[in-house]
């Protein structure tokens, strides 16, 4: 039950950890964008 769970789960997880990396960057790059307007 835990394991198909897991299986079922990790991968979701995977894909929000992924997303929130690329929106990091994302405002990385509009900071360095603000400092130097």
């Amino acid at each position: 039950m835990l394991c198909t769970y897991l299986k079922r789960n990790i991968p979701i997880f995977e894909f929000n950890l992924k997303n929130k990396l690329l929106l990091f960057q994302f405002f990385n790059i509009l900071w360095f964008i603000a400092l130097f307007i």
